[in-house]
């Protein structure tokens, strides 16, 4: 059985596996009772391995309502020698219809990892749960959180780049008064 945490005989937390950080991921994608959306993701290269999902939420704190896509895009092709270092160019179109003011940026947080095979030092957001050398012993990541600031070139279109074989989500957040 492939277990997305592992323990210690004493019960310690011993070992966080990339399943559970891929769970974790897409809990933020479908977080605040998402529903999907349709959205236009375009790449630099065909990917015929890998896919994008985007949702749309109303997150309410402070007493503002914010309409929120998020996109999951997923790189999953394996490339060839010649393209491995190449990052992928990533567009995405977010329509007036869902956003009535796409704002100037959005948040890219990253999903990397060294290499497919990888069971340690995957992170998600600048945080880890372990490497070879260190492990969290409490399932907290740990590290400070971060994340990518990416600024629209057109209203509602965002373009970005990631890691071949890694995963980002884009989130856009609209406050304006027409969710109020």
């Amino acid at each position: 059985v492939y277990s997305p945490v592992k323990y210690t005989p004493t019960g310690e937390l011993n070992f966080v596996s990339p399943l559970y950080v891929g769970l974790l991921v897409w809990s933020e994608l479908v977080a605040n009772s998402s529903r999907w959306l349709s959205t236009d993701v375009r790449t630099s290269a065909p990917l015929k391995n890998s896919w994008a999902h985007a949702t749309l939420s109303t997150n309410v704190g402070g007493g503002t309502a914010c309409q929120v896509v998020r996109v999951l895009v997923i790189a999953k092709d394996e490339p060839n020698a010649a393209s491995m270092m190449d990052d992928i160019a990533v567009t995405v179109s977010v329509p007036r219809t869902v956003l009535s003011k796409p704002p100037a940026q959005a948040t890219l947080l990253h999903l990397t990892a060294p290499a497919l095979s990888s069971r340690t030092d995957v992170d998600w957001a600048g945080q880890s749960w372990g490497s070879r050398n260190w492990n969290s012993t409490d399932g907290r990541p740990m590290g400070a959180r971060t994340a990518n600031m990416v600024a629209a070139h057109a209203s509602g279109v965002y373009s970005f780049a990631i890691a071949q074989l890694s995963a980002a989500i884009l989130v856009v957040e609209d406050c304006s008064d027409a969710y109020r």
